[in-house]
């Protein structure tokens, strides 16, 4: 991940509690850092892996509609005010029109 300045590090369950690994993750943080890197942990945890991704996956698709509709409502919400004025000119020109 070099063009984003990660340094990924996956723990399994045994080696998050291992003092010797979190000296480890102490000095490799301290080697990036002035490096500008970020060093991130991940933890495997104790979940059940596929009902975890299921569940990621289906939030990810519920919170992508609703910036959609989001998307779509500041859309219209910008585009009335303009419909507006274009009414309001039409008019005028109309009535113009009229006392000539």
């Amino acid at each position: 991940m070099e063009n984003q300045k990660i340094v990924a590090v996956w723990l399994t369950r045994a080696e998050r509690g291992d003092e010797k690994i979190r000296e480890r993750l102490r000095a490799l943080r301290a080697e990036y850092k002035p490096k500008k890197y970020t060093v991130c942990e991940y933890h495997s945890g104790d979940g059940d892996l596929k009902a975890s991704v299921l569940d990621l996956l289906e939030y990810n698709k519920l919170r992508s509609a609703e910036r959609e509709i989001e998307q779509e409502k500041a859309a219209r919400e910008q585009s009335a005010p303009a419909k507006e004025h274009d009414l309001r000119l039409h008019r005028k020109r109309k009535a113009s029109a009229m006392e000539r």
